[in-house]
């Protein structure tokens, strides 16, 4: 973040209960599957996530179970919408295609 990117964050941000972030989902419906996803990863690139999945890594252990998953690099570190707005906007928008 630039300040004024860090100032304009600070001024925007809405406290969320800490449940949300740490409790963990409980989801029953193998329907879930046959949804599309579009991952637009900002932390970790492509090959580090074929690697993560290979090794077992539980963060990543649903996403090899869809049948239409497909990731997309968008290197800025956690906040893209401040980030790098425009490329967030296009790769939502080409997701939607």
């Amino acid at each position: 973040f630039t300040d004024e990117q860090l100032t304009d964050f600070r001024a925007r941000a809405i406290p969320i209960p800490i449940g949300v972030a740490r409790d963990a989902q409980v989801l029953t419906n193998e329907a879930r599957f046959d949804v599309p996803i579009t991952l637009i990863s900002t932390t970790f690139t492509r090959t580090q996530i074929d690697q993560y999945i290979a090794a077992g890594e539980s963060y990543f252990a649903e996403v090899v179970q869809i049948k239409d998953a497909t990731i997309v690099e968008l290197p800025t570190s956690h906040w893209p919408q401040f980030t790098k707005p425009d490329e967030l906007a296009r790769a939502i928008l080409d997701a939607l295609d």
